[in-house]
């Protein structure tokens, strides 16, 4: 007999890695819940907050889950 429980899984990330690929690689992993954090809507006050941070890459990250998503 084969028992199958669902699982709910959820994460959360700061989008600063999520290359096209890895946003592909995210929706298909069939993952409930992501959660994206910006730290800050100008890249001066988002630096207040991940120090090094791009603004830029975490907004084409979330971008691409989108992308990933709506396909």
């Amino acid at each position: 007999m084969l028992l199958i429980k669902k699982i709910y899984t959820a994460t959360s990330t700061n989008a600063h890695y999520l290359t096209d690929e890895n946003a592909r690689r995210t929706i298909e992993s069939g993952l409930d819940r992501l959660i994206i954090s910006i730290d800050g809507t100008t890249q001066e006050v988002y630096e207040q907050y991940r120090v090094g941070g791009q603004l830029n890459k975490v907004i084409e990250g979330a971008r691409n889950i989108v992308k990933w998503k709506k396909n």
